[in-house]
């Protein structure tokens, strides 16, 4: 890490297999992978998402058989140092909700934020699995990520809507802030979460959800 004069600069730095020309140049594109059908080609393109969404530049300098690195520059912040006001998060009572998460450490955060406002939450990390966890519980929410392997968060949407029409489904994805107002409708979505989901934003969706169903 360092401080530049655009701001701090983070490079991660491997001693991997690198990547070739043409596949450096592909590294940011949603569901590029060279894994295979392990990967779901969006790991890179939702760390793009981020740092482009705080006004940051990312790059990659690699070399087949060297290695590979990854730098990222945020623009710098002003501290300040007025006290800041709480805002009231609202609250939809208790609740039930499936998480269908790929990422362990996404679903962990997410869950706990939920179990401090006392929600009762149920993860689950593979996405096929999502319409039995469903079906096997009495789930008033649904909160799905979008991109996951084997199974998108739309068909999962569907396929939860399928069962249960009045049950709000909302979607987190890394990489694209929204989704064509058509594609949401036929899908089943109720609304998108942009990762790093905030906890106030998560909080307050949730509360609109839920209580939107009753």
């Amino acid at each position: 890490t360092e401080d530049t004069n655009g701001g701090p600069r983070v490079s991660i730095k491997d001693t991997g297999t690198g990547m070739s020309p043409e596949t450096s140049a592909r590294a940011f594109e949603p569901f590029f992978s060279t894994k295979g059908e392990q990967g779901t080609g969006m790991g890179l393109s939702m760390v793009f998402g981020i740092i482009k969404r705080y006004g940051g530049s990312i790059g990659i300098e690699s070399e087949a058989g060297v290695g590979t690195e990854i730098s990222f520059t945020l623009p710098p912040s002003n501290i300040v140092d007025e006290k800041r006001t709480e805002t009231a998060i609202p609250s939809a009572g208790p609740a039930n909700i499936l998480i269908i998460e790929d990422e362990p450490d996404m679903a962990r955060v997410i869950s706990d934020l939920l179990s401090e406002e006392g929600y009762s939450p149920h993860v689950i990390h593979n996405g096929l699995e999502a319409t039995q966890a469903f079906e096997a519980g009495r789930h008033d929410l649904v909160i799905s990520d979008l991109a996951m392997p084997g199974i998108s968060g739309s068909e999962i949407a569907r396929r939860i809507k399928e069962i249960s029409p009045s049950t709000p489904v909302l979607l987190l994805t890394g990489w694209q802030a929204g989704m064509p107002p058509e594609e949401m409708v036929q899908s089943g979505i109720d609304g998108i979460m942009v990762k790093p989901v905030r906890k106030t934003e998560l909080l307050t969706r949730v509360a609109q959800a839920l209580t939107a169903r009753k």
